[in-house]
């Protein structure tokens, strides 16, 4: 599974669309970095603010990366997102991943950048045992995933950092077997990151699980809800979810999303869009119902939020609204 240049191209593209040019930035190719038969290499320098890249750039890649934060703090730029980061910060990159750094000051790192295919048939085994894993399923999503920052950039302990001085280390001096012995101390690594991760991930599942419930709604409001992908975001299960949500917010997952969506019709009314059509945009499915339900829980009709005089009563839709 080494992603080639076109297939990740096509892909940023989809996401971006017209804000390519918001994505510009060093495309790190494979044959760049991986010279012999070693599926691992380990990059171990030190850096200043001055020798990388524009703030505004974003960098892809065609293999998996490890970044280990050994000294130095900054903030790490990661698919529109940015998250601060110190002393024995790790993260797990998907190819898709969008990155860059933005250092306050000299930095000591550690990139360790591999390749799928020795472990593959390893990591397959894993699958169903930590939720960690499905970074690696070929369905994942960085972009569209809530749970890639809780599970896969954490503040780790020495275990990790141990880990990646030992591959490292085998990494500059091959001896028989260097392959092999690679390829173990790296599924060695990501086992003990996952580990890690698990324990990351569930106190931040329960401090934060509303914030992140939340998030979810707010960035998929258009499409019909899909609690088993919510549930399996956040990790919990799907009937403990509504349960959780309500006893914390006194609100149903239901009410949430449907505050979400009158407000969203809103704003493209007052944008000057067709009732009709913003009603569509925003998840509703039924013209009628959504009249009924905006003027319910608004006290007004839609067409009140147009721009200028207001209509005064939209009870009975016309069919291009």
């Amino acid at each position: 599974m080494i992603y080639q240049f076109q297939g990740v191209e096509k892909r940023i593209f989809r996401i971006y669309g017209k804000d390519m040019a918001q994505v510009s930035g060093k495309f790190f190719r494979t044959a760049d970095y991986f010279k012999d038969e070693l599926p691992v290499v380990v990059l171990h320098n030190v850096s200043r603010p001055e020798t990388f890249f524009p703030p505004e750039s974003l960098n892809r890649r065609q293999f998996w990366k490890i970044l280990y934060v050994a000294s130095g703090t900054g903030v790490l730029k990661i698919n529109r997102r940015e998250y601060p980061f110190g002393p024995g910060f790790v993260c797990l990159n998907h190819p898709d991943d969008l990155t860059n750094l933005a250092l306050d000051g000299p930095i000591e790192l550690y990139n360790l950048l591999f390749l799928l295919r020795p472990i593959e048939g390893d990591l397959a085994k894993l699958y169903s045992g930590n939720r960690f894993f499905s970074i690696f399923r070929p369905e994942f999503r960085p972009e569209e995933s809530i749970s890639h920052n809780l599970l896969h950039l954490i503040d780790s302990n020495r275990k990790l950092y141990l880990g990646i001085r030992r591959i490292h280390h085998e990494c500059t001096h091959v001896d028989a077997n260097s392959v092999e012995m690679l390829r173990y101390l790296l599924l060695e690594l990501l086992v003990e990151f996952s580990r890690q991760s698990s324990l990351v991930f569930s106190r931040r599942r329960r401090q934060d699980a509303v914030g992140y419930l939340e998030k979810f709604l707010r960035e998929h409001y258009a499409e019909r809800f899909d609690s088993e992908r919510a549930a399996r975001e956040v990790g919990m299960s799907k009937n403990y979810l509504f349960d959780f949500y309500r006893r914390a917010t006194g609100r149903t997952i239901g009410n949430t999303l449907l505050a979400i969506r009158i407000e969203e019709v809103k704003k493209l009314i007052a944008g000057g869009m067709k009732i009709e059509t913003a009603c569509y945009r925003c998840g509703f499915s039924d013209l009628s119902n959504f009249y009924r339900v905006f003027r319910r829980e608004t006290g007004l009709p839609p067409g009140a939020f147009r721009p200028g005089e207001p209509e005064p009563d939209d009870s009975n839709p016309s069919p291009d609204r």
